[in-house]
């Protein structure tokens, strides 16, 4: 009942968790003692082989109130946390997208363990199987969970894993009072009930063997021990089953504390009133096991609550028939209706369930009286009630089944969050897996080879993998495209059309949705939330931006907000902040088109507004430009907080751009909220998606004429080309732009556009065209006294001159731009110049000063979370390592360089430093390495169309 350490597996590795964490690898003990990483294990283990979001980890490892640099630590504890695990097979830690996953072997977590234990144990009728799978299960238990882990998170899931212990110890006992056990219990149900001094169960137990063992004055006196516990502790008088327990002691004659009474009598109907369980039920296994688990407590309650399509009555039916041997005096089952205009009265419910449990007499005219009577005729049966569709708490709660061996099982769109429950499941859609098979099941059975399970996943991810969505996809395949999901994908990937796609016979997803939207009718103020929600296709929205789309306080929209979580139409899945799946924003968008379209520009426009303070005051900050003297309150307490904005948020920028480049009454709005945001893309590295958005903006400034927003637009694509390694395009927009930044006859402007066009030409190898460039800029700088465009400047002759071996006139034109850039304070100009003072050093061989100037640069991206810029000045002071013939810190710097530029997705940065890498290693003669290294850059250097590709073709080749 409990060893003194876990089981153990015959895996290669044992996470330990039942007790403080261990980790065994390969049969030795892997240690991993620094605190933070730690719980930074623990807390991937708890969602292990899941995808878990870098924001939820940061909030979750220190607890809700991250260091400013929490990024850049948790980045760093992956790191460590990853070549600590490097060497146990079975294990990976990995980043995908803006989230980590720790994979792990199935079984090799003693949490699994226990849970499959407690899981086989309900799954059989066999008493002495149950039994021993409960005792494998509380084996695994070495102490809490991870006792030494000392984070909120943890602490919820430890209180309850102790809650599922205690249950699995009370059914362990109660499986060996039933298989004949009795005084050798007495010790260990004495140990138990000093640990567990609550469970009315055990203390029942307890008396039982005591009264077995001929020791009926202790059992008394265990009563009365129990007593005094519910009434010191908690105010409360022991539950019918101990006090009836007691009273057959003092009487002599003892009934099992299992047994269940059969019902009123012998003419006591036995309804099974449960819908079919579906044939080609799928996947679901963790929360089928949870609420079979969830079901042995005593009256339990079960409440499956998820949004429309997510299959909660089909889970609620096959659990249902998972239990229905528990409950054999009968199965009672409704439909309340809850997302119906007329859903089902609780008193004409009562009256059904008392007809079907065998009540012949007039019926009680009063709800409240049909309620007690279905509560007596209860009271001594084992029935399972399933309420399907539920409204409220109102509707529900005269319903439960109170009786002490019943349990009631609730489905609904509404949370019911006042309503007391032995276990609340949010369903959420499929995982990947579960929809791929359950679309093969459906049109290719189990197989139908790679090129099938491509188009089922592609199908289900259009599909969200929403159940319901699934079964009209599959059956639409299967009946009207000859089994093909390929063509079903191709259909559904046009989004005008895709719930179009989705109706087939009764069954429609638009109809689904529409009944929850129907459920705000006394709710415009939601209603238009939600209608304006649809016409974003970011991937969440915070209470502010809400409050800004729809023109109210914050308060009010959280309050529209909250109406819509109820309605399961929204979902709340961290702190303050929402998310609407793909196909509920598609009918959102459906609705607000057909209701009201005149909402679309002021709603847009306002957000783009705030978005574009917002990037404004970021900008500020990031870059010291801002004014002490400010009055106003800033949002952004200082660089690491405006970049987590800002990261945070990105998606959600770009989705509100490209939604007001969609009416022309928005479009000027949308472009200047993308020019506000360059320097934070500068920052944190570009994207397609950004490059993307810059050419779309394009249009718009030259059709409205806006030649500022032209030229700023020009220069950043330009920019753009050149960091891909696109040196032709980005010569054109360079020279287009300084054309423009001319015609508009602003100085400082015309300086930057120099500037720019000469570094065009520069990489592209015009050296004395560049240098004209440079020198006109410098001219211009000084006589209008712009001291950023002469650091500018001078850094950039300071390249020429190095070309060119002038190596002291570069040296004292890069310590020059230096010292203008830091008596100015701005932050980027200041690494670009130390970066290209660096330049100059190694160039002359003065490795040691180029180092020192890195390093200088790299401080400052640190301090203002200038990602991609350190990402790239690690790259360099991997150069410098080698070019001074240090080769292992050379490979150290690069394989810094290639974490940050994975986590950032900076595809052509990766390529980059592979391709030095592979140059390190060939230095080195590991010929292997180097070949492997070329081989990865050119994958990635020709996905982006970069001419650097064919330099690492040969390379390879060589």
């Amino acid at each position: 009942m409990g060893a003194a350490r876990g089981a153990g597996t015959g895996n290669l590795v044992d996470f330990r968790m039942l007790g403080p964490l261990e980790i065994y690898g390969n049969g030795q003990p892997v240690r991993i003692t620094a605190p933070k990483q730690r719980a930074l294990l623990a807390l991937l283990l708890l969602d292990a082989n899941q995808l878990v979001a870098e924001e939820r980890l940061i909030d979750d490892l220190w607890n809700g109130c991250p260091p400013s640099a929490a990024r850049e630590s948790l980045q760093s504890y992956v790191y460590r946390l990853r070549k600590a695990l490097s060497d146990i097979a079975g294990v990976a830690l990995r980043r995908d997208g803006d989230s980590y996953r720790l994979t792990v072997e199935p079984g090799s977590r003693d949490v699994d363990r226990f849970d499959q234990g407690v899981a086989a144990a309900s799954a059989t009728r066999d008493a002495h199987r149950s039994v021993s799978y409960l005792q494998a299960a509380l084996n695994e238990w070495r102490g809490p969970l991870l006792a030494d882990i000392d984070v909120q998170r943890v602490i919820d899931e430890r209180t309850r894993y102790e809650s599922m212990r205690l249950t699995a110890l009370e059914r362990y006992v109660r499986g060996e009072l039933e298989l004949g056990c009795g005084g050798e219990l007495v010790p260990e149900l004495e140990r138990l009930v000093c640990e567990y001094p609550l469970s009315e169960s055990l203390w029942c137990s307890l008396m039982t063997v005591l009264w077995r063992a001929g020791r009926r004055g202790e059992a008394v006196a265990a009563y009365a021990r129990a007593r005094r516990c519910l009434v010191e502790e908690l105010g409360i008088e022991p539950g019918t089953e101990l006090q009836r327990l007691h009273h057959e002691i003092l009487e002599g004659s003892v009934a099992r504390p299992t047994a269940s009474p059969t019902g009123d009598g012998e003419d006591a109907l036995k309804p099974a009133q449960l819908p079919a369980d579906v044939a080609d039920f799928t996947g679901r296994g963790d929360a089928v096991a949870e609420l079979v688990e969830a079901a042995s407590a005593e009256s339990a309650v079960l409440l499956i609550v998820g949004p429309a399509g997510v299959g909660k009555t089909v889970l609620a039916v096959h659990v249902a028939h998972r239990l229905r041997e528990r409950y054999p005096d009968g199965q009672l089952y409704v439909d309340l209706g809850g997302a119906q205009r007329t859903p089902e009265r609780p008193a004409d419910v009562l009256a059904s369930f008392l007809h079907a449990l065998g009540h012949t007499r007039p019926m009680p005219a009063s709800e409240a009286e049909r309620a007690a009577l279905y509560r007596s005729v209860l009271a001594r049966r084992r029935v399972l009630v399933v309420l399907d569709n539920a409204v409220d708490i109102l509707q529900v709660k005269p319903l439960l089944a109170a009786g002490p061996s019943c349990a009631t099982v609730i489905t609904g769109r509404n949370s019911l969050a006042t309503l007391p429950v032995t276990r609340r499941l949010r369903l959420g859609p499929f995982t990947e897996d579960e929809a791929v098979e359950f679309l093969g099941g459906m049109v290719n059975g189990r197989g139908g080879g790679k090129d099938a399970e491509i188009a089922a996943a592609e199908v289900a991810r259009l599909c969200d993998r929403l159940p319901l969505a699934l079964r009209i996809a599959g059956a639409r395949a299967e009946s009207l495209m000859g089994s093909s999901l390929s063509v079903l994908a191709e259909r559904l990937a046009d989004h005008r059309r895709r719930l179009a796609e989705l109706e087939l016979d009764d069954l429609s997803v638009s109809s689904s949705f529409e009944l929850s939207y129907d459920l705000l009718g006394n709710r415009p103020e939601a209603a238009r939330a939600f209608r304006l929600l649809g016409l974003l296709d970011g991937p969440d929205i915070t209470v502010a931006s809400a409050a800004a789309l729809l023109g109210t306080t914050p308060a009010a929209a959280e309050t529209a907000l909250l109406h819509l979580v109820r309605t399961q139409l929204l979902e709340p899945y961290q702190p303050g902040r929402y998310r609407m799946h793909d196909l509920v924003r598609l009918y959102a968008a459906h609705r607000a088109e057909a209701e009201a379209p005149r909402e679309f520009v002021p709603a847009v426009s306002r957000l783009l507004g705030e978005y574009r303070f917002l990037a404004e005051q970021a900008v500020r900050v990031l870059t010291e430009e801002h004014s002490a003297a400010a009055s106003s309150p800033r949002p952004f307490a200082g660089a690491e907080d405006a970049l987590g904005w800002f990261d945070t948020e990105r998606a959600n920028l770009l989705a509100a751009i490209r939604a007001g480049l969609r009416w022309p009454e928005c479009e000027e709005s949308a472009a200047e909220t993308t020019r506000a945001l360059t320097w934070l893309f500068r920052f944190r590295g570009s994207t397609d998606e950004w490059a993307r958005v810059n050419d779309a903006v394009l249009p718009v400034g030259r059709r409205r004429g806006n030649t500022a927003l032209v030229a700023d637009t020009l220069d950043e694509l330009g920019k753009l080309r050149r960091e891909r390694g696109d040196l032709a395009a980005a010569l054109a927009y360079a020279r287009e732009c300084l054309g423009v930044r001319q015609e508009i006859g602003e100085p400082k402007g015309e300086v930057r556009g120099r500037i720019n066009l000469g570094v065009a030409h520069h990489l592209s190898g015009s050296v004395d065209e560049a240098v004209h460039q440079y020198e006109a800029a410098l001219a211009m700088a000084e006589r209008i006294g712009d001291r950023l465009a002469q650091g500018y400047a001078l850094s950039n002759l300071a390249a020429a001159h190095r070309e060119a071996g002038r190596y002291d006139r570069a040296g004292a034109c890069n310590a020059a731009a230096v010292e203008i850039c830091r008596e100015l304070g701005d932050n980027p100009g200041r690494i670009d110049a130390l970066d290209d003072l660096a330049t100059t050093h190694r160039a002359a061989c003065r490795f040691g000063e180029s180092l020192a100037a890195l390093e200088e640069a790299i401080e400052i991206a640190n301090r203002v979370g200038y990602v991609t810029r350190a990402a790239n000045l690690l790259r360099e002071i991997g150069e410098t390592h080698l070019a001074a013939g240090d080769v292992p810190n050379a490979i150290a710097a690069l394989t810094k360089a290639l974490d940050i530029f994975n986590d950032t997705s900076d595809h052509y940065g990766r390529g980059r430093a592979l391709r030095l890498l592979g140059e390190i290693y060939r230095s080195a003669g590991d010929a292997g390495s180097a070949r492997r290294c070329w081989n990865e850059a050119l994958a990635v250097l020709a996905d982006l169309g970069s001419p650097e590709a064919e330099e690492v073709r040969a390379l390879a080749a060589g």
